[in-house]
């Protein structure tokens, strides 16, 4: 590769994930990635030693409980022009570095990049991940999710201090609102940066999920963002959980927590 190309910094925060960082890993293997960081945040199941088995893989101890400590140390460790933050249990998929890279060479202008994300560990996977087949190219985003996101270095550096250490918010909301509100950087969305991953979230009761979901609510009202048709794509998301929920949970264990939000 030209030695002017844009390096690529992946970080993967994580915290119990010994069953799900291996996969996450191993799906790293053969992409054009520069160094990959693994932030344990005091797991306490094997994920570091997993991931300190992997050639490449730096490991880095987050003692400060909570996602959102977890991705500022993510992010501060990463040392390239581009950082790519997936979780443990994303799996990429082929040419999804390759993707990155073109993308922000391409489109100077553009800050962050939300993936596309498919489906794993749940009978409707086939539907959900045929009609995201059919994307192609790239289209302006306000938000990009922490399983499949990258940022530019110099963008990190100019949000880091407008983010929130609240550990009842959404970390990655939080950063991207951050980011195009209070500094004005843009995110596009890009279909060719793919990523499984995981249903495990669909496990969880519609009730269960309800008190996930309000950290969402909670992020938005940080920003200030309040209103009817904010209300209304708060619901749709009650509801498209509860119908996968009703289809997944006889495949999966029940009662499984909700993942935490910090």
């Amino acid at each position: 590769m030209p030695e002017n190309r844009l390096k690529i910094s992946v970080v993967i925060p994580a915290y119990n994930e010994a069953t799900t960082i291996g996969a996450c890993l191993e799906s790293l293997q053969g992409q054009s990635v520069d160094e990959v960081i693994v932030v344990d945040n005091n797991s306490t199941d094997g994920t570091a030693d997993i991931a300190r088995s992997y050639s490449g893989v730096t490991v880095v101890h987050e003692p400060q409980q909570g996602v959102v400590h977890a991705r500022t140390t993510a992010f501060n460790s990463a040392n390239y022009e581009i950082i790519a933050r997936i979780d443990a249990d994303t799996r990429v998929m082929e040419g999804w570095a390759d993707a990155i890279r073109e993308y922000f060479e391409t489109h100077p202008d553009v800050d962050a990049l939300a993936g596309l994300n498919y489906l794993y560990g749940t009978p409707v996977a086939g539907w959900w991940n045929g009609r995201l087949d059919k994307k192609t190219g790239s289209r302006p985003a306000g938000l990009f999710s922490g399983n499949n996101m990258a940022m530019r270095q110099q963008a990190w550096q100019k949000v880091r201090t407008e983010t929130s250490t609240r550990t009842d918010l959404f970390d990655d909301i939080d950063m991207a609102l951050c980011l195009t509100q209070r500094v004005g950087g843009t995110i596009h969305q890009l279909f060719e940066m793919r990523a499984e991953v995981s249903a495990r979230r669909y496990l969880s009761s519609p009730w269960e999920y309800r008190q996930y979901a309000r950290a969402i609510s909670r992020t938005l009202k940080h920003h200030e963002m309040r209103g009817m048709k904010l209300n209304l794509l708060l619901a749709l998301n009650r509801l498209e959980h509860f119908a996968v929920w009703a289809v997944t949970r006889p495949f999966g264990k029940q009662g499984a927590t909700p993942i935490p939000v910090g």
